[in-house]
């Protein structure tokens, strides 16, 4: 269920940790248990500090199995030409809801795509699912659908160019990853075409974590953890779709070949103590958003972030800027508040309003196998979509100088 894609977050862990969830008694959906600091609860006019984005939240929380996708993690967006905004998810709960508005325990998609109508339409039910030609809304599903097999892919991030949208896709066989490739949906039929984009080796580098334009530049950003436990190296690329492929920034110029993480060399253009990162372009800067390094609940609350006029420089010590911390608690059985597991923090700048952008991060739940919180996850094969859904916060542009 956690997928924490930049190692590709800790995936083989986590998905240990999910089927080994297997209690007797039923959950309660607990959806007024999550406590919100002061600093955070003024979400209806615009201030000096992030604060969350009460509209927004609630779109994701798609309490309807009408509504097709109802939970999943991940919230990459890819604005289109057409004013529409796609939004990429992974593990999905798809129309999955009980009657009593719990989901079983896993999931039953790894990845599926919605179709928003506009940057200013909220309606929960006028965003529609993309679909397959046999109605399967796992629309990537050249590895796994109804997870008959063992291959699957996550999509990442990803970027429209002349009416198809290309998509970096992580594959995965089973617990073994397998190598990466950009997808193609066309716009036109919003069908996926069985031709992909190979990609050369990325030596280990996760260049999924941000795909964006500046005018005709696509820019990429990957990540590398060093040490297994949070040191990140993170590292810049540009793509061209007309027979320049990738190029990787080598700390001088552009170049064809991918840098070596396992070297401190000069291509490193920030260091981070995570790999959950995004990279993306807001009001003239380039804006890098990273969290704190975590495996469980009870890790940390805080968010990151830093500015750059430049793609491959200027980003400083991106830990020292704390932008947000994250209100969710849940009180467990030992009488104590709990924060949750959390990742993926996801800037989406086609929603910039009142001089603030817009991000999003996931949960994933409160208890797990490695370190308990007392919150079970999952009793009975039922467990609180809420726990498993994006959060949308806006932050000023004052707040880094934008």
């Amino acid at each position: 269920m956690i997928r924490t894609k930049y190692f590709i977050y800790a995936a083989a862990i986590i998905i240990v940790i999910i089927y080994s969830c297997h209690k007797s008694e039923k959950p309660t959906v607990q959806k007024t248990t999550t406590t919100t600091p002061k600093d955070t609860t003024k979400t209806s006019t615009p201030s000096a500090i992030a604060y969350q984005d009460t509209i927004a939240t609630e779109w994701f929380k798609r309490d309807a199995n009408s509504l097709g996708s109802v939970a999943f993690d991940d919230a990459f967006s890819i604005p289109l030409a057409n004013g529409k905004v796609l939004w990429l998810t992974g593990d999905t709960y798809y129309a999955d809801l009980n009657a009593d508005g719990t989901t079983p325990c896993i999931f039953n998609y790894h990845n599926t795509v919605l179709q928003q109508p506009s940057t200013s339409n909220w309606v929960q039910s006028a965003t529609t699912n993309l679909l397959t030609g046999s109605g399967s809304p796992q629309i990537f599903n050249a590895l796994n659908i109804n997870n008959t097999t063992n291959n699957y892919f996550w999509p990442l991030s990803g970027v429209e160019i002349n009416g198809k949208v290309y998509i970096y896709l992580y594959k995965n066989n089973g617990a073994t990853a397998g190598a990466p490739k950009l997808g193609i949906l066309n716009e036109t039929t919003n069908a996926v075409d069985t031709t992909t984009v190979t990609l050369p080796p990325l030596n280990g580098i996760n260049f999924g974590t941000s795909m964006f334009k500046v005018g005709t530049t696509i820019y990429l950003y990957g990540a590398y953890i060093v040490d297994g436990y949070g040191d990140t190296r993170v590292y810049a690329a540009q793509f061209s779709i007309t027979g320049g492929g990738l190029t990787f920034w080598n700390g001088t110029t552009w170049s064809s070949t991918c840098p070596d993480p396992t070297v401190n060399s000069p291509a490193v253009v920030a260091n981070t103590l995570s790999n959950a990162l995004n990279v993306s372009y807001v009001n003239g800067k380039f804006v890098m958003i990273a969290t704190q390094f975590l495996y469980n609940c009870d890790g940390g609350t805080a968010i990151y972030a830093t500015a750059s006029t430049s793609p491959t420089s200027g980003f400083g010590n991106l830990m020292n800027k704390v932008i947000y911390n994250i209100p969710d608690r849940r009180l467990g059985t030992d009488g104590k508040f709990h924060t949750p597991v959390f990742y993926s923090p996801l800037i989406h700048p086609e929603f910039t309003a009142n001089n603030a952008f817009l991000f999003t991060y996931c949960i994933n739940h409160y208890d797990n196998s490695i370190h308990s919180c007392n919150i079970p996850m999952c009793t009975s094969n039922e467990t609180d979509p809420d726990d498993y859904r994006p959060r949308a916060v806006r932050v000023p542009f004052s707040v880094l100088d934008l």
